[in-house]
């Protein structure tokens, strides 16, 4: 089932948010205003096809659809300090031959604003290989992975969704400092709702993973030695639906503490999962469960453990 195409909190506060980057963060220097006017950054610079926008510092818009006709990536902004305007137009690719993605993010401190944009049939949807970089408000659908974080530097995005794709829906991979994915919604994926491995720090917050074909978030225990640490869960939670829930595995799952340490679920809301809440440490080891509120629970081979806390508990 298709709930959300587009992020929970869709005003203009998203644009007001992404603005504020633009103008007072530090890979912003071409917004900064002067009052000589010659001294101005260069004016917005139009794509209308696929290509690589390498750049420094520029504003870059969308002015129409784009779609990749080969296998490869359609877009890689390699630029530093750069932004990407996508304007509410959709990206394209091939679908199930595809080999590439949709947006590759190699360079650092840059910005993709997408408007309620919509990227699809790509092997990867969007992809931020850089690190320093902020998205917001887009979709990405029917891509084989919706949105992947694998950089070594601080990466957030925030208000979207990714829907229908047929692995994992959001996969935070080797992010070393706080990436982060907040106000989103990850449904009807394939495989995991979120999947976090060999992680440092990274959070998830105010969201919702229903109907995926995996677990709603999987923290670590998938690769032997791809080791999470401090990983926070929050805030997943909405009276209708619940915020974790009708996943084919698990709601919340943390794997042993071979692949993570450490990490942190509290106040989400979680149901109609195969087992809502399960950390697959013995008495949940050095991880801390507390005011969540679920049906079912399971620590090593415990059902119902105390060290999984909340309402259900």
């Amino acid at each position: 089932m298709k709930l959300l195409n587009r992020g929970l909190f869709t005003s203009a506060g998203a644009l007001a948010l992404t603005v504020g980057l633009l103008l007072t963060g530090p890979q912003a220097a071409w917004a900064k205003k002067h009052s000589n006017k010659s001294e101005e950054g260069p004016d917005p610079t139009a794509v209308s096809a696929c290509g690589t926008l390498a750049t420094a510092d520029t504003i870059y818009y969308l002015t129409g659809n784009l779609t990749e006709a080969g296998t490869g990536t359609c877009i890689t902004l390699s630029a530093t300090g750069s932004a990407l305007l996508l304007n509410g137009y959709n990206i394209t690719g091939p679908g199930a031959s595809s080999i590439g993605d949709g947006i590759h993010i190699t360079g650092t401190s840059d910005v993709v604003e997408g408007f309620n944009s919509t990227i699809s049939g790509f092997e990867i949807g969007l992809i931020d290989t850089g690190g320093g970089s902020v998205g917001d408000d887009f979709n990405v659908t029917d891509n084989v992975i919706g949105l992947e974080l694998a950089s070594s530097a601080t990466t957030r995005f925030v208000n979207f969704s990714s829907f229908s794709n047929t692995g994992n829906g959001i996969f935070i991979n080797g992010c070393g400092a706080h990436c982060s994915v907040l106000d989103f919604s990850s449904t009807d994926n394939g495989s995991n709702g979120l999947l976090i491995e060999g992680s440092t720090f990274p959070l998830a917050d105010v969201f919702i993973a229903v109907g995926n074909g995996g677990s709603g978030v999987q923290v670590g225990g998938t690769t032997s030695g791809n080791r999470n640490t401090h990983a926070v869960i929050a805030d997943a939670f909405l009276s209708s639906p619940v915020g974790i829930s009708d996943n084919t595995s698990y709601g919340v799952v943390i794997g042993t503490s071979d692949n993570t340490s450490n990490d942190f679920v509290t106040t989400v809301e979680a149901s109609t999962n195969l087992i809502d809440l399960y950390d697959q440490n013995t008495t949940c080891g050095a991880n801390l469960w507390f005011n969540n509120s679920f049906t079912s629970s399971k620590a090593g081979t415990a059902t119902s453990p105390a060290c999984i806390g909340g309402i259900g508990s």
